[in-house]
């Protein structure tokens, strides 16, 4: 057992500077996925649309944003349908619409209470403006707003969860022992 005793001095601390610095960049990506920088939240207006502008190419998700305290919310919002246009040339670029009993989406809740259940996405080439518009918006209520987000992989989130569990473990198991070797409890 004193053998192993200076390994644990020497362990303790870097058990807890690396769980500190895995829990802070699983925290980070986390946040991004939950709370994205490029956002836009706006009613649901069949004309002439919600002009929008992306910053950067990829795949964005449109998604419907239900208030708290909403406990019958429907199904109808799951076959609305979509035209999404690049504004500069006026190319319509394709929507793909998710099924309703899709398990490969992120469905995100914010500190509000608001639910967004992802409706479809598509596929942003270049950086610019884009119009969204909400061809059958009867089939949303009025009560419920629509969100363009950046696309999130359930992966990559389904995976940060066990990340976040351990990095705050190695951090916890680091502080008690290095707070045990250092008063000589161990």
């Amino acid at each position: 057992m004193s053998i192993l005793l200076p390994f644990l001095y020497f362990l303790a601390p870097i058990c807890f500077i690396a769980g500190s610095a895995i829990l802070a960049i699983a925290i980070v990506r986390a946040r991004k996925i939950i709370s994205p920088k490029t956002r836009y939240v706006f009613q649901v207006a069949p004309e002439p649309g919600e002009e929008i502008e992306l910053s950067e190419p990829g795949r964005y998700v449109i998604s419907v944003v239900i208030p708290p305290l909403k406990f019958i919310i429907g199904v109808a919002h799951f076959s609305a349908k979509f035209s999404v246009k690049e504004l500069s040339s006026a190319q319509s670029i394709e929507y793909t619409p998710f099924g309703r009993f899709n398990l490969f989406t992120v469905r995100r809740t914010d500190m509000r209470g608001n639910k967004s259940l992802p409706l479809g996405y598509f596929q942003c080439d270049r950086p610019g403006k884009y119009q969204v518009i909400c061809t059958t918006p009867e089939k949303i209520r009025p009560e419920f707003k629509l969100e363009v987000a950046p696309y999130s992989r359930p992966i990559v989130f389904g995976a940060l969860i066990p990340i976040i569990i351990i990095g705050s473990g190695l951090t916890l198991v680091g502080i008690i022992a290095t707070v045990a070797a250092s008063l000589g409890r161990l």
